[in-house]
């Protein structure tokens, strides 16, 4: 099932979507039915500007993102979650064994920013990549990087198995516990996380970090097309395709 959901979200969620819109007004249109193959190629393009401007990334990632405001105190933590986002399963400046893609990277240094504030211990959740023949864990790429920051290791657990956001939530609690955690992670991914680990019986205190969304004001830059813009869209459509299956399952 989990392969299954990933080559759902590779066809149904840009760019993969562009490419099957693409394929389809190609054959309507060798198949002799040009009009409706020119308006599926129009709005195919009209459909990759939009998610490419800033105003409209913006308009999906922002509600994701105020979900939960940024964390005030911390009280009655037990330890603090952070959730993988990416691995890189070979990196030459590292010899070759596994670092943390930036995404990833960005939660590990707020955890750490976190754990410095309130000597809580700090926990890290990211098994392998699905499609990585190599070997090792985000959890322990992250381990890596908090004992080369000064975290002792005895401060550091990690979970190495889980996946994707449901099995973070479900191998947390086989590891540590109920909780409560404070709960690290993207903003636009936190209200998914926290979805999934309430529903795993396990209370979290939320900590957004890594806002993507503008919060400046609007300039003509806005509408011009970017890659940039264009992967925060996609982002945002994953996380709400996401909630709704959780929802349901």
């Amino acid at each position: 099932m989990f392969i299954v959901g990933k080559v759902l979200a590779a066809l149904l969620l840009p760019p993969g979507i562009f490419i099957v819109l693409a394929l389809i007004s190609a054959v309507l249109a060798i198949k002799g039915k040009k009009r409706i193959s020119a308006l599926i190629a129009a709005a195919n393009a009209l459909l990759i500007y939009a998610l490419s401007t800033g105003i409209v990334s913006s308009l999906l990632i922002s509600p994701l993102e105020d979900r939960y405001p940024p964390i005030g105190a911390i009280a009655d933590a037990r330890a603090i979650v952070v959730l993988g986002g990416g691995l890189n399963d070979s990196s030459p400046e590292r010899g070759g064994s596994g670092s943390l893609t930036p995404v990833s990277s960005m939660r590990a240094a707020y955890g750490f920013e976190l754990a410095r504030t309130c000597s809580l211990p700090l926990l890290f959740s990211g098994g392998a990549a699905y499609d990585s023949p190599r070997g090792g864990s985000e959890a322990e790429a992250a381990g890596r990087l908090w004992r080369s920051f000064g975290v002792p290791a005895e401060r550091i657990m990690m979970e190495t198995e889980s996946k994707d956001t449901r099995g973070n939530a479900l191998s947390v609690a086989s590891v540590a516990g109920k909780g409560p955690f404070v709960l690290v992670t993207s903003a636009f991914h936190m209200p998914r996380a926290v979805l999934s680990f309430r529903k795993a019986g396990v209370e979290v205190i939320p900590a957004p970090t890594d806002y993507r969304a503008k919060r400046s004001p609007i300039t003509f830059t806005d509408f011009l097309p970017d890659a940039w813009k264009l992967e925060c869209s996609r982002m945002a459509l994953h996380e709400y395709a996401g909630i709704l299956y959780y929802i349901l399952t």
